[in-house]
């Protein structure tokens, strides 16, 4: 995405990253029609990744910081790590394609 993105469609993946995240949204029932397969893939996977329940409570895995409530982990990966987020979407994204090259399904 970067610099020929939608500011729009970043502040949205951030969002979703952030509400996935937090388990203030399912991840089986994630489908926005606004991304493709691809990106919703990549976005799922993300989202596992930046939150760390730790004793029923939440931590960042991108600083360390927390505890925090779904809320709070909410607010704090959309304020904090918006931008690191993307990157680690858009090298998601970069992930999948190259494994769905190799596997000839692109």
């Amino acid at each position: 995405m970067g610099a020929t993105g939608s500011g729009y469609l970043e502040a949205r993946i951030v969002e979703y990253v952030a509400r996935l995240a937090a388990g203030l949204e399912d991840p089986d029932a994630f489908s926005p029609r606004i991304l493709s397969r691809l990106y919703r893939e990549a976005v799922v996977n993300v989202a596992l990744r930046v939150a760390e329940p730790r004793d029923r409570v939440l931590y960042c895995s991108l600083c360390g910081r927390g505890p925090y409530t779904r809320r709070g982990l909410y607010l704090h990966l959309k304020r904090v790590h918006p931008h690191e987020i993307l990157e680690l979407v858009e090298s998601e994204v970069r992930r999948i394609s190259a494994y769905a090259k190799r596997r000839g399904r692109a």
